[in-house]
């Protein structure tokens, strides 16, 4: 496995300090961050009444509390920040900010490597 943008954020949280409130708060500060995009995304897609139902339901559902919980579910968070970004900054004919953001997602998660497809059906 080869997760540098990972490692880094573990570094990141370690200088914070090296108790486990330190690094679930930095879990919990991605969390609420990819919530932040769920918002942006179900607002562009659906409506504003809309995004906020998606970002409650996100934020507040068990299923998706995995990645704030444990340590090591924290290049799911990582990776979906990045690839959501990277989509949003694609739709928005900003190409090579996607780039750079799809790279970032790939470096926190193998499966992010499906990018380039979902452009693709962007496209489609």
């Amino acid at each position: 496995m080869y997760r540098p943008l990972l490692v880094c954020s573990y570094l990141l949280n370690g200088l914070a300090g090296h108790s486990p409130a330190a690094y679930r708060a930095g879990n919990l500060l991605l969390h609420l961050a990819v919530g932040g995009l769920v918002y942006l995304l179900a607002w562009w897609t659906v409506s504003r009444r809309g995004a906020k139902w998606a970002t409650a339901l996100f934020l507040l559902h068990p299923t998706f509390s995995e990645p704030v919980f444990y340590l090591c579910s924290r290049s799911d968070s990582l990776m979906v920040l990045c690839a959501g970004a990277s989509l949003w900054m694609y739709a928005h004919n900003r190409v090579g900010w996607a780039t750079v953001l799809g790279g970032l997602a790939m470096w926190s998660k193998e499966t992010a490597v499906v990018l380039p497809l979902l452009f693709l059906l962007y496209e489609y």
